[in-house]
């Protein structure tokens, strides 16, 4: 009996040991974190806007810098950070199509901030003939979030 507490008492030590680790927001079963609440998210460039009047549709690319910090403006690694975009699908033929390095993905898509707590979004963006959408990309990580516009415009 008492060699079953002392196991239990020491699996329930790693737990709350592993919850600690990294002292900022609570650990994920994966390890990531979740940042604390009085931390911040920021993305730049806030918006953009393209403008093509042109009569060929043409695939371009763009990207959003994300960063977490905490309050005192350390950077957070290794947070979780859910980017979705409106028109954003994992297709060819879709208006907007976000990337994880070279690989297409669907919106929502999951990413982890670096050691200097910021994450590169990618995506491509249909531009010309006609095209024309707006939409707001949104950033959440644990209860912090913001967003950035991206539009694309003919100029008309």
């Amino acid at each position: 009996m008492v060699k079953k507490f002392f196991i239990v008492l020491s699996l329930l030590g790693v737990v709350f040991i592993t919850q600690g680790c990294g002292g900022y927001g609570s650990l994920f079963s994966d390890g990531y974190t979740s940042p604390p609440e009085d931390a911040t998210i920021t993305v730049s460039p806030p918006s953009t806007k393209i403008t093509d009047g042109g009569g060929t549709v043409e695939t371009d690319e763009e990207q959003f810098l994300v960063v977490v910090k905490d309050a005192n403006g350390i950077p957070l690694n290794n947070v979780e950070v859910v980017v979705s975009y409106p028109w954003a699908v994992p297709s060819p033929a879709g208006f907007v199509q976000l990337y994880d390095g070279s690989t297409p993905v669907d919106s929502p898509m999951t990413v982890i901030t670096d050691p200097n707590g910021a994450y590169i979004v990618k995506f491509a963006y249909k531009r010309g003939g006609g095209v024309a959408y707006k939409g707001d990309f949104q950033f959440i990580a644990g209860s912090l979030s913001t967003t950035a516009t991206f539009e694309v415009d003919t100029g008309s």
